[in-house]
């Protein structure tokens, strides 16, 4: 599906000014936590904590769970073009453990331990071809209330000035020998340079469009099949949020290495002008 790009200056009113050059994009409260404890460091990844992800989302096709995803207001939900299919598809909020009862009660009171919400709008980049311009979104048929397991994530219009050497990656992906992960796993990974993706991923182009990221250690952590459409991010000190910086698109066969990320920042303006036009 082709998005048209609205005039970006008519979309400044969707920004909160922060420091000089950057901004979060829609809600006051994006990129805060309740519990403010993360996991240590899905593949070689450890159990998240469960607050500490209240902007990751469950995609799926059909009764599926095919990728991951990030909210990024009450509407929309930002993925890869690659997630993205024809078929049915919904979106699941405030999921931790897969495994647990459909409702969580204390005493008599229950409540459901997570939201389904159908997709009305399926939006790809007009020129995503394989690995190239790997992003999308998803508007959900109704708005959502956000509570402390449902939270919206920041969005920055540039890269953030400080220097940031670790990110984490979030996912209910397989690991390296083909198991599904039932409870949200959390992975720290560090930037490399593109040439190392380019090389070990045989892509080309590689450009700014991407991210480079990974571990290379001898228990390596990494995005597998299952992850894609989740976050890279990074707790930003220059805004005191959590802020989404690329999108798990591509890996190696093993997972385990290097993986090319879509570069959030790079396509603000694409993100803007779709959320504006399919706002209604």
């Amino acid at each position: 599906m082709k998005v048209v790009i609205a005039g970006i200056a008519a979309l400044a009113c969707l920004f909160l000014s922060t420091t000089e050059g950057s901004g979060r994009l829609f809600e006051n409260n994006c990129g805060t936590i309740k519990d403010s404890s993360m996991g240590p460091k899905i593949e070689n990844g450890r159990n998240a904590n469960e607050l500490s992800n209240p902007w990751m989302v469950a995609v799926f096709v059909g009764n599926v769970s095919m990728c991951g995803g990030t909210l990024i207001s009450s509407r929309f939900v930002l993925t890869a073009s690659h997630c993205i299919d024809m078929n049915y598809m919904k979106v699941r909020l405030g999921e931790y453990n897969k495994k647990n009862l459909e409702c969580e009660c204390v005493g008599s009171i229950c409540t459901p331990r997570a939201i389904d919400i159908d997709v009305d709008k399926k939006i790809m980049h007009r020129d995503y071809e394989g690995n190239i311009n790997d992003i999308g979104l998803l508007r959900m048929k109704n708005e959502v209330t956000f509570t402390d397991k449902i939270r919206p994530i920041c969005l920055l219009d540039k890269y953030p000035e400080e220097p940031i050497a670790h990110l984490k990656i979030t996912g209910w992906g397989e690991n390296g020998i083909g198991e599904t992960q039932p409870i949200l796993q959390e992975a720290t990974v560090e930037i490399y340079e593109r040439k190392w993706c380019k090389r070990k991923l045989s892509m080309d182009p590689l450009d700014v469009s991407r991210i480079c990221a990974g571990d290379t250690g001898e228990f390596s952590s990494d995005s597998c099949k299952g992850d894609s459409g989740g976050p890279l991010f990074a707790y930003v000190n220059e805004i005191g949020r959590t802020v989404q910086l690329g999108i798990i698109s591509k890996g190696i066969n093993s997972c385990s290495g290097l993986g090319s990320y879509t570069n959030v920042t790079h396509f603000m303006d694409w993100i803007l002008g779709a959320v504006e036009y399919y706002k209604v």
